[in-house]
């Protein structure tokens, strides 16, 4: 079951165009350091054969909270921030939808061409 996935991932990996930047970015270590914690508390409790344990398991959805704010003010940070106008069509509709936006197609401009 896995091969087939694992050959279509390698065939698609051709057909994606490299990304370099012009200089090295830093490693950023305190959004790795929050990433890290926050998927292993949250991860942790549901594989422990002990039981759920809610409290690990509310630390980490916080971490992983604090690390999303955390992204948007480093330098250099773990996950690029979306802008809207680069996401793909349909995965635009669907965070539209998601959002509650009435008309997820209109980039933000009502009826009469004005941004909203």
């Amino acid at each position: 079951m896995n091969v087939p996935r694992g050959l279509a991932v390698l065939i698609a990996a051709r057909l994606l165009r490299e990304d370099r930047a012009d200089t090295r970015p830093r490693l950023d270590l305190t959004g790795t350091a929050l990433v890290v914690a926050g998927a292993g508390l949250l991860v942790y409790p549901l594989i422990d054969p002990a039981g759920t344990n809610w409290a690990l398991l509310v630390a980490g959805a916080v971490l992983l909270v604090v690390f999303g704010f955390q992204q948007r003010r480093a330098a250099a940070p773990l996950a690029e921030p979306l802008h809207p106008r680069r996401v793909p069509g349909r995965a635009r509709r669907v965070a539209a939808v998601l959002r509650g936006d009435d008309r997820p197609d209109a980039g933000g401009a009502d009826a009469a061409g004005a941004r909203r």
